[in-house]
């Protein structure tokens, strides 16, 4: 266990998936309506706070960065480019040497379909 200030991973964790979550959900109802128009609130909520566990363990913290992570998790096959799959998507969250900024803009603006 990591102790940052007197403060674990998980107890940060669990603050931001607390603090985030509902918003988070929210804003996928609007930003992706096709992919999460049928599914239940409570399901959605349950990905979501999946998506932000996931996020800062490959050490994305920032609440913006966080969001534009969990919706690559929402994106249609025709929004990757052809060509394109979620393993390049992989190799570029794992590559933690780039800020958690750099590594969104990459996949945003090389991976997907503007």
């Amino acid at each position: 266990m990591i102790l940052i200030r007197d403060r674990t991973i998980e107890e940060i964790s669990l603050k931001k998936t607390l603090e985030w979550k509902h918003e988070f959900a929210g804003l996928l109802r609007i930003d992706c309506k096709e992919q999460t128009g049928l599914m239940s609130y409570e399901n959605l909520l349950n990905l979501v706070t999946e998506g932000i566990e996931a996020a800062l363990k490959l050490k994305i913290n920032g609440k913006t960065e966080v969001y534009r992570f969990i919706k690559i998790r929402f994106l249609a096959p025709n929004q990757i480019r052809q060509g394109f799959a979620g393993i390049d998507i992989l190799k570029v969250l794992l590559n933690t040497e780039n800020s958690d900024k750099d590594r969104l803009n990459f996949i945003e603006e090389n991976l997907l379909v503007k």
